[in-house]
C-alpha cells in the first residue's frame, strides 16, 4: 500500500468511500491505519470520509432513499457537486 501511494508525491486528499453507514463497516475501525498510512507519505495528506451517515439500521429501508443515499456517496467520492 504504501509504495502505491508513493507514486503521488503531489497527493494532498485521499478520500475513503464506504456503502454501509459511517459506524458500520471499516471506517471507524480503520481510518487511524489509514491515516498513519498516508502521513508516512506526506503529513499534509488529508483523509476524508464518502459515505452514508450514522445509522441504527445497515439500509435505509427504502428503495427511493437508498437510491439517493447511493448517489450521493458516490458524487462526494468523486469530488461532484451539485
Amino acid at each position: 500500500m504504501l509504495e502505491l501511494i508513493q507514486r503521488y508525491p503531489n497527493l494532498s486528499h485521499a478520500t475513503w468511500c464506504q456503502e454501509e453507514p459511517m459506524n458500520q463497516g471499516a471506517w471507524y475501525s480503520s481510518q487511524h491505519h489509514m491515516r498513519r498510512t498516508l502521513h508516512v507519505v506526506n503529513s499534509d495528506i488529508y483523509l476524508g470520509y464518502a459515505g452514508r451517515e450514522a445509522s441504527a439500521a445497515a439500509a435505509a429501508g427504502y428503495m427511493s432513499l437508498h437510491i439517493r443515499q447511493q448517489e450521493e456517496l458516490v458524487n462526494a467520492a468523486l469530488g461532484v457537486t451539485d
